[in-house]
């Protein structure tokens, strides 16, 4: 199953928004999340939060349309992304595309590029989308990029660092160690339509970025 996910930060265009959903059998908005879909007149699955980002206007659409809202308290021990991917998980996810997990809060940009990690471990390919990048996670395994971004960046989260191999790009590793820590993977460029990377041993990062 192919799932979109929309948390409520910063706004996507309309080609981003489309991409996510295109192949969607199921569609998750985590509480505001849904500000980037009424616009282009798509609409959700299920809305899954705490409903405290979400504009009363947008509720009410919500309601006439009677799209399952899954409330949760306030106060609770998760933020309304983790509930978001929990749900795609338990509704048999094999693949999750999520918008709107990056804007303004570095908190929560940051906690949700981890959290692809948690995705990862149940076998989930997981990729968050903005206006400006593509962002995936690479344990001890072989990703194929394409080359619709102008950067392509690896940067290892294991405190051990990465062994990195690279096919298809400007600047080419074979077996190189990338230090935790180290910007040694930054803005390399995909040289042909598409680039092998293969991550021998730790955990990477990949960003695609535009300027």
């Amino acid at each position: 199953m192919n799932v979109a996910i929309f948390g409520s930060g910063r706004t996507l265009k309309e080609n981003i928004v489309k991409k996510i959903t295109k192949d969607a059998d199921l569609i998750i908005c985590a509480d505001g999340g849904v500000k980037h879909l009424f616009k282009y007149g798509i609409f959700p699955d299920v809305v899954v939060g705490d409903l405290d980002s979400i504009k009363i206007e947008n509720l009410n659409i919500l309601k006439q349309r009677e799209i399952e809202i899954v409330k949760f308290p306030t106060d609770k021990d998760y933020t309304d992304m983790e509930i978001a991917l929990e749900y795609a998980i338990k509704s048999g996810a094999k693949e999750i595309h999520i918008g709107g997990a990056t804007g303004s809060r570095m908190d929560h940009s940051l906690g949700n590029v981890l959290l692809l990690s948690s995705v990862h471990d149940k076998g989930i390919k997981a990729t968050i989308y903005d206006n400006s990048n593509e962002i995936t996670i690479l344990k001890e395994e072989s990703g194929v990029f394409d080359n619709t971004h102008k950067y392509i960046s690896i940067l290892p989260v294991t405190q051990d660092g990465a062994i990195v191999s690279t096919d298809g790009m400007k600047y080419e590793v074979n077996q190189k160690r990338y230090k935790f820590a180290s910007l040694f993977g930054v803005s390399n460029e995909i040289l042909k339509e598409s680039a092998k990377i293969t991550i021998h041993k730790g955990v990477c990062i990949v960003i695609k970025a535009d300027d």
